[in-house]
């Protein structure tokens, strides 16, 4: 009775037995899911000759081939990145784009004057102070190193 455990030889011999095979029959191809935007989310678990720890390949496909350049939602970028292992639930995408809007609407209905007074009464001073000393440039005409010369000659 002969041994067949994990050798070198019966890996090797294997890992290339099944690089023989078509890529269809060996292809570990999963969808993951997909998501608002239409962008379809792909993770291939595919066996690596000498490395056994090789992390999968993720990808994602857009709903047309020209839009790879639009923003991806943080949940699915960190899937792709592989900072996460699974991929996001639809409850924590439609939670976590709830808590976005309702941010974006509670910033439109404060105005630049009232975070202003609201800055000024809680910390006792407005977000950008304005010195006359530093409202002068230097280099043109009116700067005060022009004024100085004018003023000792």
């Amino acid at each position: 009775m002969s041994y067949r455990g994990r050798s070198t030889f019966f890996v090797i011999i294997n890992r290339f037995v099944d690089s023989l095979r078509p890529k269809n029959l060996r292809s570990n191809v999963k969808h993951m899911g997909s998501d608002y935007l239409g962008n379809n989310y792909f993770e291939n678990h595919s066996k690596q000759l000498f490395d056994a720890k090789s992390q999968p390949k993720r990808w994602f496909k857009p709903p047309h081939e020209d839009l790879w350049d639009r923003e991806l939602p943080p949940e699915w970028n960190s899937w792709l990145r592989q900072t996460r292992t699974d991929p996001p639930t639809t409850e924590e995408i439609e939670y976590n784009l709830s808590v976005e809007r309702k941010k974006k609407e509670l910033d439109a209905k404060s105005k630049p004057v009232e975070r202003e007074e609201r800055d000024r009464k809680t910390h006792g001073f407005s977000n950008f102070p304005t010195y006359e000393e530093y409202d002068d440039f230097s280099g043109t005409k009116t700067s005060k190193t022009s004024k100085r010369n004018k003023d000792n000659t």
